[in-house]
């Protein structure tokens, strides 16, 4: 009799006692083997062709059902198929081993046991393991190359080590929901062109998917879940992966040949991504989900033909070197969030988009990526403070969305390129050099809320025109200096000019001043080579200079003064017209004022010192709006414009300045004002002061009438407002 090793372990087997023994006996062409009442199909190495195994068979005209196919049944047989009855609940070891003739098996739902090996090295085109099996041994398909299909039923819950390992051929696998692990090797050298893990698998074993026989896997999906997936070792070593979603944590980056991948996703319960590193170089499109907390250390690096990536609201940390040598990236959206995005070292280095969109407020440093390749910068959502962005060559666009409230020192320093910048309502801070040096920044729009511009936020730009609005609390050094500017108007509520505000602004030609200011500083409006008018706007509150000089350089030509001037003036030489109103009672210290030619006296100023305007031998009209003549030193003037200077008086009053001390000095006293009443009532009209500074365009004459009193131009003729 041959010896036989026969896997006999039942779901109802018991231990046997000592002395007991199988018994081997043929039925209809098989063999089967008997003991202590249960039988299994016996060792049948020299069957061949369509294999039927019977539910039951006659022993000794006793029936019995078969319930097992034994260790080595059919092993290295001829059998080219097998039909394996309902009433078998285990399969022994190597039962079917090296059967390469066999391509068809029927697994029922009684069987509970595959044994290792139980199919190994057969000929299976197609497997399906019934939900029904609650053990599968190591390697029990292991080596059917010319399988192609496997379907494991809903109810397995375990895969074990090398189940379905160099298959080669296949390349369908459908996993169920109930499986909870996938052993080591389990389908290693397949070809699976897609492959789903259910979100029920809990853990991959160690090069479980592994080599994939060098075969592209076009899809590879972790289904969402949020119960984390662990990975020993690399489950899909040198496996080539063209699309990847990974849709819950996994313990560890998930490790494959990266050369072949093109788009990835994560989704589901994934909260962190590591990985998508070196070598994706095919890697076009990456979609990352709202609900994605963190991006791992070095993840998505090196991708080259990545053109577009959103970072999504949700994330809160990018860890170091992540997102970084993205060579070809063209565009960067951090989406909007409330919660404060933090970078680790090193992230975005070497990554050069064109277009960047920030809707979320950022910690650490982000000053080192895109600075030759960033086109247009947008900051908005959440963000709230524009920072280190300095230097960026290629920057031409910024567009600063609503709820930006501050741009930080240096934010926009150096930008070689920046030609534009959009300003929302919400900003009400600009740092220190926060666009200083930027060569071709032409144009800037400040918002009403602006309270606070810093040192240098605007030194060596070319603008030309910047509306300073109420509101302004602090104007800093070296502001705007150096820039194009040809008009500035200080607006009311500032008390203080910081030195050098407007130095070597070369072109401008008009400055109003507002009625709060009480401080200039030294240089504020130096080197201001074609400066023509100069307003300080009426108020009761005296003005303060630096000692140091606040003109240096500005040959103004037309000064109107509203209040009183305590301080180094400015230089004289150019001086043509002047007008004192407002707050300005007491006029003194024009001696240099060489060229001058007109000065106008409002009705407020009460008194003229004493050689006020020696040196000032060129006046031809010195015109004073108040009835009641300002009281005048008689050096205020020399005896050339006493005698050869026209006073303009209020009509009427010409006899008042002629028998009052020092006006009386006059030769030619004229009192000829035309009245507001001679205005042309249906035409505009454009209105000068007497120092010929414009007061208003195409005004109409109820307008002019509500102008403050005093003398004005109008269409050539002087015109008293009462």
């Amino acid at each position: 009799m041959k010896r036989f090793h026969y896997l006999l372990t039942l779901a109802a087997a018991v231990l046997l006692p000592a002395f007991s023994y199988a018994q081997e006996f043929p039925y209809k062409g098989l063999n089967y083997l008997l003991e202590d009442g249960v039988v299994c199909v016996g060792y049948n190495s020299d069957v061949e062709g369509d294999i039927v195994i019977p539910e039951s068979v006659l022993f000794d005209g006793v029936p019995y059902t078969v319930s097992g196919i034994g260790d080595g049944a059919f092993n290295r047989s001829a059998v080219s198929s097998v039909v394996i009855p309902n009433t078998v609940t285990f399969i022994g070891e190597q039962a079917f081993g090296g059967c390469y003739n066999m391509t068809y098996v029927a697994i029922p739902e009684s069987v509970r046991t595959i044994s290792d090996y139980a199919f190994d090295s057969a000929g299976l085109v197609s497997v399906t393991i019934p939900g029904s099996v609650e053990t599968l041994g190591c390697g029990a398909f292991q080596g059917n190359g010319n399988l192609v299909e496997v379907v494991v039923g809903e109810g397995v819950k375990v895969i074990p080590d090398n189940l379905f390992a160099n298959c080669w051929s296949l390349a369908d696998v459908t996993l169920p929901a109930s499986l909870k692990r996938i052993g080591a090797g389990a389908f290693q050298f397949a070809s699976l062109s897609r492959l789903s893990v259910p979100p029920s698998v809990e853990y991959l074993g160690s090069d479980a998917f592994a080599y994939n026989n060098y075969i592209t896997m076009d899809e590879l999906v972790i289904e969402d879940s949020d119960i984390p997936l662990e990975l020993d070792g690399d489950p899909f070593y040198m496996v080539p992966v063209r699309s990847l979603y990974i849709g819950r944590d996994l313990s560890r980056a998930l490790s494959f040949d990266c050369f072949a991948l093109e788009e990835a996703a994560t989704g589901g319960g994934c909260t962190r991504l590591d990985g998508l590193n070196w070598c994706c170089y095919a890697l076009q499109r990456v979609a990352l989900h709202e609900g994605l907390k963190t991006i791992g250390e070095g993840a998505i690096t090196l991708c080259d033909q990545l053109v577009e990536l959103t970072i999504p609201s949700t994330v809160t940390l990018i860890e170091k070197g992540a997102l970084t040598s993205l060579y070809g990236l063209r565009s960067l959206t951090f989406a909007d969030g409330g919660e404060n995005l933090e970078f680790g070292e090193n992230v975005l280095s070497s990554t050069d988009p064109e277009i960047v969109y920030n809707g979320r407020e950022w910690t650490g440093d982000m000053s080192y990526f895109g600075y030759g390749s960033i086109r247009e910068l947008t900051l908005a959502g959440g963000c709230r403070t524009a920072k280190n962005w300095m230097q960026r060559s290629a920057l031409e666009k910024v567009v600063l969305g609503k709820g930006v409230e501050c741009i930080e020192d240096k934010a926009f320093q150096q930008c070689e390129a920046l030609v534009s910048v959009a300003m929302p309502s919400t900003i009400d801070y600009i740092g220190a050099d926060a666009f200083s040096y930027c060569p071709n920044l032409s144009d800037i729009i400040l918002p009403d809320g602006v309270r606070y511009i810093g040192d240098n936020a605007f030194n060596g730009c070319p603008i030309t025109s910047v509306n300073l609005t109420e509101g302004l609390e602090y104007l800093g050094g070296w502001s705007f200096a150096g820039t194009r500017l040809r008009d500035v108007t200080i607006p009311d509520g500032l008390e203080q000019i910081q030195w050098c505000a407007f130095l070597d602004c070369k072109e401008m030609t008009d400055v109003t001043v507002g009625k709060d200011v009480t401080f200039i500083d030294t240089n504020a409006f130096g080197g201001m080579e074609a400066i023509e008018n100069f307003i300080l706007a009426d108020s009761d509150v005296s003005l303060s200079l630096s000692g140091m000089g606040v003109f240096g350089g500005s040959p103004i030509k037309n000064l109107m003064l509203g209040r009183q001037v305590h301080g180094s003036w400015f230089l004289q030489s150019g001086l043509e017209t002047i007008g004192f109103s407002g707050g300005c009672r007491t006029v003194a210290g024009f001696d240099q004022a060489q060229m001058l030619k007109k000065i106008y006296f409002a009705p407020e100023v009460e008194a003229i010192s004493g050689k006020a305007f020696s040196g000032s031998v060129r006046i031809t009209d010195v015109i004073c709006g108040g009835e009641a003549p300002p009281a005048l030193d008689e050096t205020a003037f020399i005896d050339y414009v006493y005698k050869n200077a026209m006073l303009d008086v209020p009509e009427g009053y010409e006899e008042t300045y002629h028998i009052t001390d020092g006006w009386c000095r006059f030769a030619m006293i004229n009192g000829s004002y035309a009245s507001v009443g001679a205005i042309d009532e249906y035409n505009p009209h454009n209105v000068f002061t007497v120092s010929g500074i414009l007061v208003g365009k195409g005004m109409t004459a109820d307008e002019i009438r509500r102008l403050s009193p005093g003398v004005y131009m109008v269409d050539g003729c002087k015109v008293r407002i009462r």
